[in-house]
């Protein structure tokens, strides 16, 4: 195996399937999946988006602070559904919350943390950074650094990677298959946000963009197998 642990950032959008809210059978499914990644061995973190829910920054005509406030409580939905089919699937699994919320997750230090994972068992962190202006592709460089995790890999919804331009607008669109954080952060490219990108280029935190479509994929970005875009830390 590649990694010995690693932190997925998952698309919220992406858990809704084909309809509004969460599809758990989908969530069935990738949980699944996360499970043979752990049972290889590998210690697993995730951060999930709200955007099945919320997707403020695009539509809405709330001030940010709210309007952010309601996406963190999404990521938190999506947090439980998961580890509800964690657990009904044999997986030792908890949900942290960057915000107290009381019988439904726990706020726990960093090194309680690593150690769960060292047991075996799966984080899921909800709740963004707990702050607005903040989008969980920053949660997911903050997260990664807090315990510890070799690489972040953003699983996508309606993407396969990092292109040059949005391959759903553009037809002549081009991927890349390898580039650096700094290339992210020169061209713009909007796959990643610009405050996680400076934050993984600082630390020197290597990413993989991927398409969630075929849950397949997960098992894949984790192995030998060469899929999506290879971001280089640098």
């Amino acid at each position: 195996m590649r990694y010995k642990r690693v932190i997925f950032k998952i698309s919220g959008e992406a858990l809704s399937g084909d309809k509004t809210g969460i599809d758990d059978k989908f969530v069935d499914s990738l949980a699944l999946k996360l499970k043979e990644i752990n049972q290889a061995g590998i210690e697993v973190s995730v951060v999930v988006g709200g955007g099945n829910f919320w997707r403020g920054r695009l539509d809405s005509t709330l001030n940010r602070f709210t309007s952010d406030s309601i996406g963190m409580l999404g990521t938190v939905m999506n947090g439980l559904a998961l580890e509800d089919r964690l657990i009904s699937n044999g997986v030792n699994a908890f949900v942290v919350s960057a915000f107290d919320i009381p019988k439904l997750s726990q706020v726990s230090k960093t090194q309680e943390i690593r150690k769960r994972l060292s047991n075996g068992e799966i984080a899921i962190f909800v709740g963004g950074t707990g702050n607005p202006y903040f989008s969980t592709d920053t949660t997911t460089a903050v997260r990664g650094l807090e315990v510890g995790a070799e690489i972040a890999l953003f699983a996508k919804n309606g993407v396969d990677g990092c292109y040059n331009k949005d391959p759903n607008m553009y037809s002549d669109a081009k991927k890349y298959d390898v580039l650096s954080m700094t290339e992210i952060i020169e061209k713009g490219l909007g796959v990643i946000d610009q405050s996680a990108a400076l934050l993984l280029k600082e630390y020197r935190i290597p990413v993989i963009i991927f398409g969630m479509d075929d849950l397949d994929n997960f098992n894949k970005v984790v192995s030998d197998e060469i899929i999506g875009t290879y971001v280089k830390g640098e």
